[in-house]
């Protein structure tokens, strides 16, 4: 959206826009894990998971790693590999309107 500024500080505004950002690769990985598709995976199964590639973590440092991406015992892989990019759209002239009040402004392209 745009940003009202006062009309003697600044004619021109800068524009973002957001972007998600999905790995694909990644969340397809965690997808093929998740049996149930609850979209988390729980420290239990973490564990599990590392012991079952050979690493040998105690349950309180699973507990541990999966606190570090996360809270309450749970890794929602969904927002872990998805992120959100701002892009830049350029900038927009700001003009007074004619006849305008106090503070009312006219947006108009550049």
């Amino acid at each position: 959206g745009f940003v009202l500024v006062d009309k003697e500080d600044a004619t021109h505004e800068e524009h973002f826009h957001s972007d998600e950002v999905i790995d694909y690769v990644n969340r397809a990985a965690w997808q093929y894990v998740d049996k149930g598709g609850s979209e988390y995976l729980r420290s239990d199964d973490c564990e599990m998971l590392l012991h079952n590639v050979g690493a040998r973590f105690t349950r309180k440092q699973v507990e541990d790693l999966v606190d570090c991406v996360s809270s309450g015992r749970r890794i929602k892989y969904m927002t872990l590999t998805s992120t959100v990019k701002h892009v830049f759209d350029g900038t927009k002239k700001v003009q007074p309107a004619p006849n305008a009040n106090e503070g009312d402004e006219k947006v108009s392209e550049s």
